[in-house]
């Protein structure tokens, strides 16, 4: 009767003794030169609507508006 915690106590052992051995834990910083990414491009464009579109589009914001106020 002196087996019933083994499975216990082999999981703690496999936590901290053999998973610590094993895992890496490495930061972005540390691993910046694995990764090695292309530097980040925002370009900014003001696109504007035709009259079909703005009113399609107004028309769609009033719906979606009507719907939420009535959650509200």
């Amino acid at each position: 009767m002196g087996h019933e915690n083994d499975g216990g106590d082999a999981m703690v052992l496999l936590k901290h003794k053999i998973l610590k051995s094993l895992l890496l834990r490495r930061t972005k910083k540390e691993r910046v030169a694995d990764l090695s990414l292309p530097t980040k491009t925002v370009i900014m464009r003001k696109d504007s609507l035709d009259v079909s579109e703005f009113n399609y589009y107004k028309s769609l914001h009033n719906r979606s508006r009507e719907q939420f106020d009535r959650l509200v």
